[in-house]
């Protein structure tokens, strides 16, 4: 067994395939991972958890502080959030058809006002 080296560690920038957009300087992880967490603890009382987990999911997406990885570990804090809230996990096709559309979601929510999840939304399991 090979062991991949990067896992974990900060990156370069660059675009995901199939992705428009382009990840953050890496300069400016340290301050975006501290907002992350400032969003969270300011909001998780009075967000929606659903809507919540959407915001998780996209801001971790945004700032894109590893290597690889960064899909899989948005949908686990995502899903993580879903479950300590009593909602079933979201599962999302890896299909490259629904993939492609995840990143069409991905690219609205950045158009969209700040705090708005909604383009997110429809892809995470209803109560």
């Amino acid at each position: 067994m090979t062991r991949d080296v990067t896992a974990g560690n900060l990156f370069i920038p660059c675009t995901p395939t199939g992705s428009a957009v382009n990840s953050p300087m890496p300069i400016w992880y340290l301050k975006l991972v501290e907002g992350y967490f400032i969003f969270y603890n300011e909001n998780q009382g009075d967000m929606h958890p659903v809507k919540m987990a959407a915001h998780l999911h996209q801001r971790l997406v945004d700032i894109h502080p590893f290597i690889d990885g960064n899909g899989r570990t948005s949908r686990l804090v995502m899903n993580l959030y879903l479950l300590k809230h009593g909602y079933p996990i979201s599962v999302i096709d890896s299909g490259m058809d629904t993939k492609q559309e995840c990143y069409r979601i991905l690219s609205e929510y950045r158009g969209v006002a700040e705090g708005d999840s909604k383009p997110l939304n429809y892809l995470l399991p209803k109560k």
